[in-house]
Parts: structure tokens; sequence; C-alpha cells
């Protein structure tokens, strides 16, 4: 399952893994990058948790809403397999994950020892150098069409569940009424013939999925513990995985007062 792992950036296992695609996989810049991304609202880290065990990561940024509509994008930073689960089509499954939840193309950068991978997942490569690091290729992978949109929509109730509004003519009208929204047309003193799209928000989530949620959360908030335990741990991670754990916290007792209705 690709899913959040952010929290457990802090686990050696996940370094080891990071190490893979960091360009200084030394022990200092595997820290420097869990620092940086749990210091950002903006950087994601997911990864894929097989029975609780983290098997790959990915560590990406959502570009959207742009004006421009090609610097809307998910640009990848780092992907990386586990060595007992690489070239069992980990990597590509995180890959197809991240269309299927942005719908967006999807960017990278890698060098040659990587570039493969991005081939066989369908990207586009262009060689270029980099003043430093040398031969380097930008990756492009365009976003299929059929489904995405609504593929997004339901990420995106999935993801906040709150009632989702949007305006639009009758070039799109359509598709807003097959993803279940209610339209209601009007007029505009400009854009001319508009509507108003409106979906209401998921009911909630099943038994089982807030069951899997606190298995995992709660599994999560054990490892971070067991973490703040060490007394050598800087006290730059010491101070992030207490705000973890804070935050693992609460987000059981919310799912546990949702199991208890």
């Amino acid at each position: 399952m690709f899913q959040d792992i952010k929290a457990r950036m802090i686990e050696p296992e996940v370094g080891i893994i990071i190490s893979y695609a960091a360009f200084d996989g030394s022990p200092e810049g595997v820290e420097k990058i869990v620092l940086q991304y749990q210091s950002s609202e903006s950087l994601n880290f997911y990864g894929w948790v097989e029975d609780g065990r983290i098997v790959s990561i990915c560590g990406y940024e959502v570009h959207s809403g742009n004006v421009e509509v090609r610097s809307n994008k998910v640009e990848v930073h780092l992907i990386s397999v586990a060595e007992d689960r690489q070239r069992q089509g980990v990597g590509k499954a995180m890959v197809d994950a991240l269309l299927r939840m942005y719908g967006l193309p999807i960017e990278a950068e890698t060098d040659d020892g990587a570039v493969e991978f991005y081939r066989k997942c369908g990207f586009k490569t262009t060689e270029f150098y980099h003043h430093i690091k040398g031969k380097r290729y930008t990756c492009f992978l365009e976003a299929e069409r059929q489904g995405v949109g609504k593929a997004m929509v339901a990420a995106l109730l999935k993801m906040h569940g709150l009632p989702i509004e949007a305006e639009t003519d009758d070039g799109a009208v359509e598709f807003y009424r097959k993803c279940g929204f209610k339209t209601t047309e009007f007029h505009h003193h400009i854009k001319g013939k508009r509507y108003t799209c409106f979906l209401e928000a998921a009911a909630g989530y099943s038994a089982e999925e807030l069951s899997e949620a606190h298995r995992s959360l709660y599994s999560t908030l054990k490892k971070c513990e067991k973490v703040l335990e060490n007394d050598k741990l800087p006290q730059s991670q010491r101070t992030l995985t207490a705000r973890r754990v804070a935050a693992l916290k609460l987000a059981l007792k919310l799912i546990e007062r949702e199991q208890a209705r």
C-alpha cells in the first residue's frame, strides 16, 4: 500500500533506503534530507508498505493550480526501493499510484544508474550536463487522460473529507455531472452562461479502513516512542519526533472517537 510515511523517516531502515537515492548517501546527508522533509509542508514523503514494513520510498512535491498548464506536475525528488525488493515492480507501482492520486504529469531528474528504471516506466528522458553532478537526465511522464479527472475528485474527497465546489462552462459541465456533482446554471456578466458544481463529501470511512488506519498509526507511534528513548538522538530530531508522537496520539483519539459512533 502506498501511504504517507513522513512520520517514519527517522527509522534506520528508512534511512538506508533513502541513502540509495540520495546524491549524498552518507549518514549526515540522509539526516539533512530527513530534516528538510519534516520541516516542509510542501514536500511529501510516501512509501510502499507491506505488513507494516516500508519496502520503498518516494519523496515528491506537487505543483498545481498554475495558470501555465505545463507547470502543473508532480516533481519526484527521491525514489528508492529496499535492496531485497528491487526489480520486483515496486518502483513502478509507486509511479502508477502517483498518477492515480494526482492525475498530473510526473517529472524527475536522475543519472545513468537509474535512467533505465524511468524509461521502463514510460518516461521520456532528455540528457543534460550539470556543472556539479555531471551527466544527468530529465524524465517526464504524461498523465493518462482516461479516468484521471474522476480519480482526482475521488482522491480529494478521501484526502480532505470535505464537499467540493467548482465553477465551469458548457464545455466541461458534463465531466462534473459524471463525477456526481449537482450543477446549477447561472449567467455571468462577462463570461456568459456558467454552472456552479457541488459534490457532497462521502459519508465517512468504513470500519475496516478505520481499523487499518488505527493499527498503522499505533505501530508508527510505538516506533517513534522507541526512537525517543535513544539518549544520543540529536536535539532537532528529538523535537520533531516528539511533535510526531503528539500528533499521532491525537490522530488515534480521533479514530477511536469515530469508531465509537
